[in-house]
């Protein structure tokens, strides 16, 4: 009878251990597919301690480094302030990234995700001199999560795919368009701002137009009331739009030389703590609707303002700082 019950005892135990095996080749098989087996993070880094960044899309070498407390853009040894806005946005989106998943465990794998010469972007980070990452960007994908899931409204997300030139052969699936990041036109990583000052330190704004009548002088009297051409204006109205100039920027550059016998427009802010700034609005030689504009905040750039948008926002008139009767 004992002999009978330890052969069941051996039995079940023998039959649990192959469960036990059954459940752990699946588990690896899971693993070898890519749907578990992933780094937590990739692209670890401390970002205060990145001073260059340097990518490579379509045969272009691209470099973003840090000098002094701004950033460069620098293409064939030519160089222009970085707009800080993407460096940060490359920053915010590529460091310490967490993937949702694994798309490819193989570099046989790679070239259906664009990781070929001609079409990933090979990215660096350096520290001083040292590496300290190493990865490419591959294509990206659109999506589309089904209206049911949404509560009745269907919407899409963007996905990237990136790998980790460090030995691991993972292909990754990132959240985000990432290669909006990393421009071909260098130009998209320069600073584009025309203005900004904080519109609690401005005094004084005078504007000089080519119609006369469009012209105005807008000032501040030392109980800090505003006025228009001698007008008190609407704190409110006026505050609306000294914000303007609080973060000015263009969209595009101009690749031509200034204009020659155009007479250009001008608007100079005044005030505390920043040094004047003269905007300069020029009609441009060949499109009546568009113009070009010069900032002295921003000397490396000449912008072109396509229909006059960027003007017709700081020749503001009277009606725009009084209340309507």
């Amino acid at each position: 009878m004992s002999n009978k019950i330890n052969k069941k005892l051996w039995t079940s135990i023998i039959i649990f251990a192959l469960l036990i095996l059954v459940v752990l080749v699946m588990f690896l098989n899971k693993n070898k597919n890519g749907e578990r087996n992933f780094k937590n993070e990739i692209i670890n880094v401390e970002t205060e301690a990145v001073d260059k960044i340097e990518y490579i899309k379509d045969g272009n070498d691209i470099i973003l480094y840090k000098d002094g407390d701004a950033w460069k853009v620098s293409k064939n040894d030519t160089i222009y302030t970085a707009d800080m806005k993407i460096v940060n946005s490359i920053f915010a989106q590529l460091s310490n990234v967490k993937p949702m998943r694994i798309a490819a465990v193989s570099k046989e794998q790679w070239g259906k995700f664009d990781f070929t010469p001609e079409k990933q972007i090979d990215v660096k980070y350096y520290s001083g001199k040292k590496e300290v990452a190493n990865f490419s960007i591959g294509k990206f994908e659109y999506v589309e999560i089904p209206a049911q899931q949404q509560g009745g409204q269907g919407r899409g997300s963007m996905t990237t795919y990136l790998k980790e030139n460090d030995g691991d052969e993972n292909v990754y699936v990132i959240n985000g368009f990432l290669k909006t990041l990393f421009p071909e036109d260098f130009n998209q990583l320069r600073n584009k701002a025309l203005c900004t000052i904080n519109k609690a330190n401005i005094s004084e704004i005078s504007a000089t137009a080519s119609d006369p009548t469009n012209s105005f002088m807008l000032t501040q009297d030392y109980e800090e009331h505003w006025q228009y051409n001698g007008i008190a204006t609407d704190s409110t109205k006026t505050s609306n739009y000294l914000s303007r100039y609080s973060n000015l920027v263009a969209s595009k550059f101009y690749n031509a030389a200034l204009p020659e016998n155009i007479e250009p427009e001008v608007i100079t802010i005044k005030g505390n703590n920043f040094s004047p700034v003269k905007i300069s609005i020029y009609k441009h030689p060949i499109i009546p609707e568009d113009y070009i504009i010069v900032s002295s905040a921003n000397p490396e750039g000449i912008f072109l303002d396509n229909q006059g948008n960027i003007r017709k926002r700081l020749f503001a008139n009277i009606t725009e700082f009084i209340k309507a009767e």
